[in-house]
């Protein structure tokens, strides 16, 4: 996929002092967004629920060269305490910062959540392909995604391995970063910029939540 440069951080928002905020110019961490015991609820409910074999959004099958991690798929609707958890945090940092959430006419907010996708990596699972959460002038619905948050539900010490990764051009030079991140945590970026992956986990399991927030309208 084509590298995006570094984008430019618009404001400052100030966040709620509880919430320690890491910035660049390209993606936010916020350490500690959820509490340990919101994170065991949210793990609880989701492995309640079957999960399948996940596949790249537009391809038919399952390709594990490029894509291996078990999945699940949840209305957001169904899970009404947990958006309300994130909310504050995808709405501080996507609008307050990023400047990226589209507006109607008279100037409110037009975005809602897309289905919440809880993801376990085992041993040897992975998303290590580079891609974007959405293209630029995409036609497929997951192209109206605009903001990308993904929280970590395990302790960094459970596995080892699973280092989540943002590409980018830093100073006209290609630049890999891995992001360090413990339970708890969000980092959340603009969905049709930045470049990221999954390495293969080594030993134990990793488990995400991505949640998007898309715009209502046209892409």
């Amino acid at each position: 996929g084509v590298v995006m440069p570094a984008s430019k951080t618009h404001h400052v928002a100030k966040l709620p002092s509880k919430w320690r905020v890491e910035r660049s110019n390209d993606f936010i961490i916020v350490r500690g967004a959820l509490s340990v015991a919101d994170v065991d609820r949210a793990v609880g409910e989701f492995r309640s629920n079957p999960r399948t074999r996940a596949r790249l959004h537009d391809v038919a099958r399952p390709l594990y060269a490029e894509r291996h991690t078990l999945q699940v798929q949840i209305d957001a609707c169904s899970c009404g305490w947990l958006t309300r958890k994130l909310a504050p945090v995808c709405l501080g940092v996507g609008d307050e910062t990023f400047r990226i959430l589209p507006r109607d006419k008279s100037g409110r907010r037009s975005w809602a959540f897309e289905e919440l996708q809880f993801l376990e990596y085992k041993a040897q699972m992975h998303f290590k392909t580079w891609h974007l959460d959405a293209e630029h002038g995409g036609k497929d619905i997951e192209d109206r995604r605009v903001l990308t948050a993904v929280v970590m539900l395990s302790k960094a010490q459970d596995f080892t391995g699973g280092k989540f990764q943002c590409r980018r051009m830093v100073a006209g030079k290609r630049s890999i970063k891995s992001l360090h991140l413990d339970k708890g945590d969000i980092v959340l970026f603009p969905a049709r910029q930045l470049e990221h992956r999954v390495t293969a986990v080594e030993s134990g399991t990793r488990r995400t939540l991505v949640v998007w927030l898309r715009s209502r309208g046209s892409t």
